[in-house]
Formats: C-alpha cells, sequence, structure tokens
C-alpha cells in the first residue's frame, strides 16, 4: 500500500517528471494520513483500496499502520483492483493508461498485484520496484513470475536504508 505517502513524497523529492502518481492504500486511519501528507503533491490520486489480482471486496485485518494486511479472516473487508482493470489493459491489445513505473509493497499481497497487472507489465514494460522480504519464497518466485511476462527486464536486489533492515526490493529495469 501507499502508507502515509512516504514513497510518494521521497519521489517527488528527487524528481518532477511525471504525469501522474496513482498511490493505493487500504487502511481507512492510513489513508487519511496519506491524503494529509500528499496534498501539496501535484498530480498525486489516492485510493482507499486494496490491489490484487481481481477487483472486488478482500478480507482486511487494520492494523493501524504497516501492519495492515488482508488475509483470509480479516475483521472487516476492503475494496480491492487490479492494475490491468484500473489502467484498461483488460487484455493484450488493450489500449489502456500508460505506465512507467509501478512500486509493489503489499504486505504479503506482491504475487497477487503481479498477477493482476500483468498485461500492464505486457504492455508497458513499467519499471518495477517489489518488495521481496514478506515471503521467504518471494525472494525467488517474484522475479520468476515477472521474468515469465516480461523475458528482458535487469534484476537487482537492494535493501533500503531505513529500519526495519529486512526491507529487501527487487528492481526489475526494462533494457
Amino acid at each position: 500500500g501507499a502508507y502515509d505517502g512516504d514513497t510518494v513524497l521521497e519521489f517527488t523529492e528527487h524528481s518532477d517528471k511525471y504525469n501522474d502518481i496513482v498511490a493505493f492504500e487500504p487502511d481507512a486511519l492510513t489513508f487519511r494520513h496519506f491524503k494529509r501528507n500528499t496534498e501539496g503533491i501535484r498530480d498525486c490520486i489516492g485510493i482507499n483500496a486494496a490491489v490484487g489480482r481481481y477487483d472486488g471486496k478482500v478480507s482486511f485485518a487494520s492494523g493501524g499502520g504497516r501492519a495492515s494486511h488482508c488475509e483470509a479472516f480479516g475483521e472487516g473487508t476492503v475494496d480491492c483492483v487490479s492494475i490491468d482493470k484500473f489502467c484498461g489493459f483488460t487484455h493484450i491489445n488493450a489500449s489502456g493508461t500508460p505506465v512507467g513505473s509501478i512500486k509493489i509493497d503489499a504486505e504479503g499481497m506482491d504475487e497477487d498485484v503481479i498477477c493482476g497487472a500483468v498485461n500492464t507489465i505486457y504492455c508497458c514494460k513499467p519499471h518495477l520496484a517489489v518488495a521481496l522480504y514478506h515471503r521467504a519464497s518471494d525472494l525467488i518466485a517474484l522475479p520468476l513470475l515477472i521474468r515469465k511476462h516480461y523475458h528482458k527486464y535487469e534484476f537487482y536486489l537492494r535493501k533500503k536504508e531505513y529500519v526495519p533492515a529486512w526491507d529487501i526490493f527487487l528492481y526489475a529495469i526494462k533494457r
């Protein structure tokens, strides 16, 4: 999720060359913090929803921050959208909205987010930043899944320079 807007703020500090920033955050309280923290940023669209494989509702456990996550038996439900549907790439030859980059840090739903973005990845070949630290299997499974949908990505692993120290990201950069 977009959390409190920290990534949006970091991105816009380093670049003003973008058209739109679309950020999804499913936790209602955290989404309010996101809106407050990003209100002065141009063309920043915040959406109070989860991102996944399909559109609909998903069970959600609100942790009031980074601990919030989708799970089989959450205390409530939230709206969920797929990147493909949101961007208009519902099939390979669709002419949706061009996407330059996607950051995925979905607290364990990272594979579902990628699966819901396969047409967007195929059509747009956006740069990707994907969290690999939620599940041990993600370190192998997610790069293989991405490679399946666009085989020309160059992969880089990087550890973010903040606490917690296990935040490892895969960067998939189109050649």
